[in-house]
């Protein structure tokens, strides 16, 4: 690594290391080693989410001024592209708007099956994103992907592994993603790097093993375009911006947080939308489950993934069609 890009980050981790709200978010953690930790707490309230940012950028910085952390797939990359990739994201992560991502809503994102479509240029609604996730999830990893301790490399245990958080932000031909990763069997922190290409098709263009990430995060996007989904900016609690203010940090104290929840139609969704055609009698109505449409735009010659919420379908007098499913091998 670089002299320079050496003194960056190490100014930036001695700057972070000093913020009041990451020495809250430090203390509710709770936990001494924090490169070998299990878990981190739940995050539910917006400084909460800002804390985990911090936290985030507190160990990707300290991932380069030391000779532990993850180093990704060393197979392919060497650590000055590692390093290199690690700056640019820590700078996207300091500029990030925040996202906090509740149980509920990335579990129900995670089961929605991604149709195929044309993945649009203008994805993101923020060019960074820092997601964080109230808790951490499991997820699958390359089985080839390393980490490095004491500049030895080793597999990463990926049948154990949790993404605590993911960085999303806009790069040169698409999208770059960075996600937070637990490793199992006391590996500690791995920074899950990986790219999605717009005006691709999804899942055509992408490998086997490529997606099950890319369709996680193409669901998580298409769930903020969803008319179901409210994304309402809060402040963080009255306690923590007194903190911030009375250490000079009068800027921080009034960041916002865009916490993700249902809106109220999604739900309860028992009133029926009756838009039959003109024409066409409907003697029922029916339940519609929850999906997400790729819906095309010709001006972008893309579509544009919406998260549809559950619904009833049909005249709202008419009586319920009752499915029945069976499941079976």
């Amino acid at each position: 690594m670089s002299d320079e890009l050496t003194k960056m980050m190490e100014q930036t981790y001695a700057m972070i290391s000093q913020h009041p709200l990451l020495k809250r978010y430090v203390s509710m953690c709770g936990q001494s080693d924090y490169w070998f930790s299990t878990d981190l707490p739940s995050h539910r309230l917006p400084w909460q989410a800002q804390g985990h940012k911090l936290f985030a950028a507190w160990m990707l910085s300290a991932d380069t001024t030391s000779t532990d952390g993850s180093i990704g797939d060393a197979s392919e990359e060497t650590a000055e592209d590692i390093y290199a990739i690690h700056s640019q994201g820590l700078s996207s992560l300091l500029a990030a708007q925040v996202y906090l991502w509740t149980n509920e809503m990335y579990e129900v994102a995670a089961e929605m099956p991604i149709p195929r479509h044309t993945i649009p240029a203008d994805i993101l609604p923020y060019n960074q994103m820092f997601w964080s996730m109230e808790n951490s999830k499991s997820i699958s990893l390359d089985a080839n992907t390393f980490v490095r301790r004491n500049n030895d490399f080793s597999k990463l245990d990926i049948d154990s592994s949790k993404v605590s958080w993911y960085l999303i932000y806009k790069a040169l031909d698409g999208i770059a993603v960075l996600g937070g990763v637990l490793a199992g069997k006391n590996q500690g922190w791995h920074f899950d790097i990986f790219g999605i290409k717009t005006n691709c098709v999804y899942p055509d263009d992408f490998t086997e093993s490529q997606r099950p990430a890319v369709a996680r995060i193409l669901a998580m996007l298409a769930f903020l375009n969803s008319p179901y989904i409210n994304v309402s900016l809060q402040k963080i609690n009255r306690s923590a911006r007194r903190e911030l203010e009375r250490a000079g940090y009068q800027k921080d104290s009034e960041v916002l947080t865009s916490v993700v929840t249902l809106r109220r139609e999604a739900i309860d969704p028992s009133i029926a939308k009756d838009d039959t055609p003109t024409g066409i009698i409907r003697r029922h109505k029916w339940w519609v489950s929850g999906h997400i449409r790729a819906q095309w735009y010709p001006s972008q010659s893309a579509h544009r993934l919406i998260w549809i919420a559950p619904h009833l379908k049909g005249p709202v007098d008419a009586p319920l069609i009752e499915k029945t499913y069976v499941v079976s091998l």
